[in-house]
C-alpha cells in the first residue's frame, strides 16, 4: 500500500488545478490566437514536430534534448535545445511538464506547456480577454523572437506584431484547431527539401529553409527583413 504524504497530496492537488486551468484556457479563442502568434513569431515550419533550425522531429515521445550551436546578434556562439511548436528549451520543458504532470511531448501537451509559461508570466488573463498586445509585451523573456526580448537574438518588430494581429483579426478565421501532425508527410516534405530527420545529431539546416523575419533595429541598424537564415528564433 502506497501512502502519500500530506505534501505529496498537496502537490497533486496543485498540479491538477494547474492542468485544469491550462485545459480550460486552451479552449479560449484569445489564448489559441496567442499560441498561433508565438509559433509564427518563432518561425516554426513543421508545427509540433519542429526542431531547432526547422528540422523535423520524428518522435514526440519526449523533448529531443539535442544541443545545437547558433550565433547570437552580438557575434557570440551559443547553444540551444529548442524544439516543438513553441521552441521549448529542454530545461524549460522539464519545468512545465513537472508542474502539469505531462508525460510526453505530444501536441496537446505542448499547448498546455506553453499556456503554463504564459500563465507564469502573468499574461494568460490578458490573452483570455483578447488583449494580445498586452500579453505579448509580457512574454519577451520567455520567447526570444518577441520585441520585448532582452536576449542577443533577432526579434520581430513592433510593426510585424501589429500587422500579424490586424491580419488575423481581419481574416475572420478561427484560430488553430490543433490537428494531429502528419509525421509521414512532414518527413516526406523534409526529404524533398533536402533535410535530414532530426534524429541525426549531425544535422545542419538548409540555407533556404527559414523564411525572412522582421528584425528589430539595433544600434546602427535599420529594421528590415533578415536575408540570411536565422538560427536564433529560440525559446529562452
Amino acid at each position: 500500500l502506497h501512502v502519500r504524504s500530506r505534501r505529496q497530496r498537496q502537490m497533486c492537488i496543485r498540479d491538477s488545478s494547474r492542468l485544469e486551468r491550462a485545459l480550460a484556457a486552451r479552449e479560449n479563442p484569445g489564448v489559441r490566437m496567442l499560441l498561433d502568434f508565438i509559433a509564427d513569431s518563432e518561425g516554426v515550419q513543421h508545427g509540433y514536430n519542429t526542431g531547432f533550425g526547422n528540422t523535423v522531429l520524428e518522435s514526440l515521445a519526449d523533448h529531443p534534448r539535442q544541443l545545437k550551436s547558433f550565433k547570437q546578434t552580438d557575434g557570440k556562439t551559443n547553444k540551444t535545445s529548442a524544439a516543438g511548436r513553441y521552441q521549448f528549451l529542454s530545461k524549460t520543458w522539464d519545468g512545465v511538464a513537472k508542474a502539469l504532470g505531462l508525460e510526453d511531448f505530444s501536441p496537446l501537451n505542448q499547448d498546455l506547456g506553453a499556456i503554463e509559461l504564459i500563465r507564469q508570466r502573468g499574461a494568460l488573463e490578458d490573452a483570455e480577454r483578447g488583449d494580445l498586445m498586452t500579453a505579448i509585451s509580457k512574454l519577451g523573456k520567455e520567447w526570444a523572437s518577441l520585441p520585448s526580448s532582452p536576449y542577443a537574438q533577432p526579434t520581430r518588430s513592433d510593426e510585424w506584431v501589429a500587422n500579424w494581429i490586424a491580419n488575423n483579426a481581419q481574416s475572420g478565421e478561427q484560430p488553430s484547431t490543433y490537428p494531429e501532425p502528419d509525421i509521414a508527410g512532414l518527413l516526406a516534405q523534409s526529404a524533398a527539401a533536402g533535410e535530414r530527420p532530426s534524429a541525426n545529431p549531425g544535422m545542419t539546416m538548409d540555407a533556404g529553409q527559414v523564411p525572412p523575419m522582421q528584425v528589430a533595429a539595433g544600434p546602427g541598424q535599420i529594421a528590415g527583413d533578415a536575408q540570411s537564415p536565422d538560427l536564433s528564433l529560440i525559446h529562452i
